[in-house]
């Protein structure tokens, strides 16, 4: 047992008095705090989205219902059915139309769960478009309100039996299509999975490329050359985003081929984003790769061995996974948010994927990441002459 305490000791007493290691330990907790902590005081500060809806005979009943979950549905209130423009829907300038054939809607509903033998279900036609993101919502927060006030039916007339005190005519029309609904759902988790993939593949290289050299020893030997250690720092960036990036193009291709065979109806993947967006996806990740590699690098750099640059070098993957996580609470984004590295990429990526990208925000994200490539790679190289910083043994 004494030996087993020494052992204990000795380990214990090398973690905490390195303070890079300890730091490595602590700091994940910390970060994870106040990144969440600061997502969630935006999260409070976020306005609901407005949905347009068109409507025919819709009873006040239903509207007061609507707003009790929160929506925030902008009526445009048509005098028949005779005025639907179903174009509205298809072109996105409308999110849902809803005509209910009754003007006595709700009566028509309780009559019909009292005597439904003798009484018909009063029809409701729906106009939407499954493939938009604000058409589903609002069609989502539609089919909601319609089973609370189906609720609300079988409590008042104690009918526990029938379920259909309404119908949905079959007139009713759904725009969209399983691909593109599908391809929607996707561009929520994408992102997420794209900056794992960057980060996982940077960290495969990354740390060996600097640190491993140091701890070697032949660090002395290429900083010796006739090269220039700004240059020396340039290749290896180069070098290792493009190691990189294969590495994590194998991966996303090797996901986005087999998202067909893992969701049932979603067709091929150009069925859900056309050769034009995943070109534009390609862009982005390029910009973010030398970014990922850059801050990398510079963990490389100032650590004495590949093990403390792996360890710390986790951190960053931590940071990076969390700010690629707002994006899926909000897509409402201000031009500023665009300057934020990593969740510019996983923001400007969905809305790429949704088919709603905003151009002057993809040239901040592409550009805000490469300017902050090169001030990195000037902080590297300043590294790189700095003798105390690259021959560090601990």
């Amino acid at each position: 047992m004494k030996n087993i305490l020494k052992i204990m000791n000795k380990e214990l007493r090398r973690v905490i008095t390195n303070k890079r290691m300890l730091a490595s330990l602590i700091l994940p907790g910390i970060i994870i705090f106040v990144i969440y902590s600061l997502v969630g005081s935006a999260m409070n500060k976020i306005t609901t989205p407005t949905y347009n809806v068109s409507t025919v005979n819709m009873p006040g009943e239903i509207k007061t219902i609507i707003e009790g979950l929160g929506a925030n549905f902008k009526y445009t209130e048509l005098a028949s059915a005779d005025e639907v423009d179903t174009s509205l829907v298809k072109n996105g300038k409308t999110d849902l139309i809803l005509v209910f054939q009754s003007k006595d809607f709700i009566a028509d509903a309780y009559a019909n769960a009292k005597d439904p033998g003798t009484s018909t279900a009063p029809e409701v036609t729906v106009y939407c478009n499954s493939s938009d993101t604000n058409s589903a919502a609002a069609m989502s927060v539609y089919g909601n309100a319609m089973n609370i006030f189906t609720a609300q039916v079988a409590t008042d007339t104690l009918n526990r039996d029938q379920l259909d005190f309404f119908t949905t005519s079959k007139d009713s029309i759904d725009f969209g299509s399983p691909e593109k609904a599908a391809g929607n759902i996707l561009a929520s988790v994408i992102p997420l999975i794209l900056v794992a993939l960057l980060f996982s593949g940077c960290v495969a290289v990354t740390p060996e490329s600097i640190a491993g050299e140091k701890e070697r020893g032949t660090m002395a030997t290429l900083l010796s050359t006739p090269v220039k250690r700004p240059q020396i720092a340039i290749g290896k960036v180069f070098a290792l985003s493009i190691l990189a990036a294969i590495g994590a193009l194998s991966s996303f291709l090797g996901i986005i081929f087999s998202l067909p065979r893992l969701i049932p109806g979603a067709g091929s993947i150009f069925a859900m984003f056309s050769f034009g967006q995943l070109i534009l996806v390609f862009f982005v990740l390029v910009a973010t790769v030398f970014l990922i590699v850059s801050v990398l690098s510079i963990v490389s750099a100032f650590s004495q061995n590949v093990k403390e640059a792996t360890m710390l070098s986790s951190i960053f993957l931590i940071i990076g996974l969390v700010f690629s996580l707002i994006n899926m609470f909000s897509q409402a984004h201000s031009i500023a948010f665009f300057f934020i590295p990593v969740a510019n990429t996983a923001a400007v990526v969905s809305s790429i994927l949704n088919s709603t990208v905003n151009y002057i925000n993809l040239a901040v994200t592409i550009i805000a990441n490469l300017v902050y490539t090169a001030l990195l790679v000037f902080g590297l190289s300043k590294m790189f002459n700095s003798e105390k910083i690259m021959f560090s043994k601990g």
